[in-house]
């Protein structure tokens, strides 16, 4: 049998304890947006920062901005909070360059290896590298599709969804070895379904067909097909009160950050707290409680509430979540506003960053960050300010698209590029672009 096959309450829950490579801490990702971007400020307040770390060395800092340049700080000129979050990152990054070295070791380690513990022992450590690891993901994909040993073909699995990237290819690769493979592997799955849908659910809406399906039904079916609440009635005449498949597919629901997710676990719950020979099905409920911190679900206090005597420990850590989930939704907020205003500069070459309002009789008119209106005339402005106004100005009078959107920049006016982020957990810090007081000549409207 598996690794985690017997499947109890904690167990239910423990399973995807591994997972914890995917996510930084709340703390560590606070103000950061989810292409990277995080939001600093000078320890005065006065100052805002959007863009990347690059790197600490002792007590200064060099920052990526978002429009290219790099800026060298002392720590000190930041708060306290940022120059904590980025001492933490730094220990991330550095602490991600050893990792990547041993997941290397462990790949080479896995090409080579016969025997079948010692093939079992390296999936199940490579799992907790994530995507470092995947190099290995050829190797896996042949082993997960062997047709002579089910175990090896669970394990190796398990571990392909959690280091390969999160593509349509290899979601589909691993649905054609859970249909067509060992026939083991998807006998294994139904006994063991923690650690597979636990590695499912990485792969974000691609999987939620099917873990809401298993939520619903209590089965782990291949056929994505769109589940309705008329399929609730199954919940209380499926195996019975004590189902791993739902337990597991609703604690994995809560890596998947949507609102239908949210939907279908506060579905469950109630069809879960149902007796059904005296019973209720408590894996799932303590799932469902689990799930709600991971979604930050804050429409789940009552829930939470009136479950706290039974399962004390898992409604404090969703509460924990939740809190810090709306702490990072406002930091957010603030950051997509900040980044929703243009960095505009003038033929001096100095800088404010503000929002476009409107132009009239060659003066433009911007909102700053404190809201205040500032008029400018079109001339003061460089000549790509200049073709980018004119451009917005434009497109403004050609009104919205049909489906109510604005209507985009034309290429090659500048926004300001901004370097992608990678897939890599070296993106942990992120944050800075400075604004100049006081340079720029502009009359108060």
């Amino acid at each position: 049998m598996p690794h985690c096959t017997r499947i109890t309450t904690a167990a239910a829950l423990i399973c995807s304890v591994w997972l914890g490579w995917v996510t930084v801490s709340a703390a560590q990702t606070a103000n950061q947006s989810e292409d990277g971007v995080r939001l600093f400020q000078s320890r005065d307040g006065e100052t805002q920062y959007v863009g990347k770390l690059v790197k600490l060395n002792g007590s200064r800092v060099t920052l990526e901005l978002e429009e290219g340049e790099s800026e060298e700080l002392r720590m000190s000129d930041l708060r306290r909070e940022d120059q904590v979050w980025i001492r933490a990152a730094d220990r991330a990054m550095r602490l991600v360059a050893k990792r990547r070295e041993q997941a290397k070791d462990l790949i080479e380690d896995l090409a080579g290896a016969k025997a079948e513990r010692e093939i079992k022992s390296l999936c199940i450590k490579l799992r907790e590298f994530g995507e470092l690891a995947a190099d290995a993901q050829q190797r896996l994909q042949g082993l997960m599709n062997d047709p002579a040993n089910g175990e090896i073909a669970y394990h190796a699995a398990v571990t392909f969804a959690v280091v390969s990237p999160k593509s349509p290819e290899n979601w589909e690769a691993l649905l054609k070895a859970l249909e067509d493979g060992n026939p083991q592997l998807m006998l294994l799955t139904q006994r063991a379904p923690g650690p597979m849908l636990a590695g499912m659910s990485l792969y974000g809406q691609q999987a939620f067909p099917l873990l809401q399906a298993a939520a619903f039904t209590g089965e782990i079916t291949l056929v994505a097909e769109d589940w309705t609440a008329a399929e609730l009635k199954k919940l209380n005449t499926v195996r019975g009160p004590k189902n791993a498949a739902r337990a597991s597919a609703c604690l994995s629901l809560g890596q998947i950050q949507s609102e239908v997710s949210r939907a279908v676990v506060r579905s469950v719950i109630k069809e879960a707290a149902v007796k059904l020979n005296g019973m209720t099905d408590s894996a799932t409920i303590e799932a469902c409680l689990a799930a709600f911190g991971r979604l930050g679900d804050s429409n789940a206090s009552e829930t939470l509430t009136s479950y706290e005597d039974q399962f004390p420990a898992t409604v404090k850590k969703s509460r924990e979540l939740i809190t810090q989930y709306q702490e990072r939704a406002k930091a957010l907020a603030e950051l997509n506003k900040f980044r929703a205003t243009r960095l505009f500069t003038d033929r001096r070459g100095n800088r404010i960053r503000a929002t476009f309002e409107n132009l009239s009789e060659g003066r433009v008119r911007l909102k700053k960050l404190d809201e205040k209106m500032v008029v400018v005339p079109l001339e003061n402005f460089s000549e790509d300010d200049q073709a980018w106004i004119l451009a917005k100005v434009e497109a403004m009078k050609d009104g919205p698209l049909p489906n109510g959107d604005p209507k985009p920049i034309p290429e090659g006016i500048p926004l300001g590029p901004m370097a992608p982020a990678t897939d890599e957990r070296t993106n942990l810090a992120k944050g800075i672009v400075v604004i100049p007081e006081g340079k720029m000549k502009l009359d108060p409207d």
